[in-house]
């Protein structure tokens, strides 16, 4: 391991891409500055990751355009259940809507390593994203628990 790393994990990112090897990619990346990182390949899996994980998870970081679920849905959908989170939304294109939110930042792709990083540090140590109103939140929430019910009963 380089100098890169900082000796303890403190913050946790949920990465939400679908192919394959950007999300290694980006996973690894993040885990050599010391993250703590999930990875996901639909927003389906990322949903059900932050249900499952009992502590904080600080940033989203997702594909704008993740199939069934976009970028953006998936963030409103975790923001849900963790109103704290970051959302970092990514896309080979700056002209998605999603690039001019200003409830998110945005990364186009490609980029280089050093950006990625340099936003991800940014945006985590920016003071709280504004979040959905509580009786969105609570639409959200109720949508995701109705969502993971019906992706558990096809897995059966």
């Amino acid at each position: 391991m380089g100098g890169a790393m900082t000796g303890r994990v403190s913050q946790t990112i949920l990465v939400a891409d679908d192919e394959p090897s950007l999300l290694k990619l980006i996973k690894g990346l993040l885990q050599k500055r010391g993250f703590r990182v999930f990875a996901a390949h639909t927003g389906q899996a990322a949903i059900e990751i932050a249900q499952r994980h009992t502590g904080n998870i600080d940033l989203l970081v997702a594909d704008v355009g993740l199939p069934r679920i976009s970028g953006a849905e998936l963030g409103e959908h975790l923001q849900a259940l963790c109103p704290r989170l970051r959302v970092m939304l990514i896309s080979g294109s700056d002209r998605d809507s999603a690039a001019h939110d200003k409830r998110w930042t945005f990364l186009t792709k490609p980029f280089v390593p050093s950006d990625l990083i340099a936003k991800v540090r940014a945006t985590l140590a920016e003071g709280t994203q504004p979040v959905a109103s509580s009786r969105r939140r609570a639409q959200l929430k109720q949508r995701a628990a109705g969502s993971s019910e019906s992706a558990t009963s096809q897995a059966r």
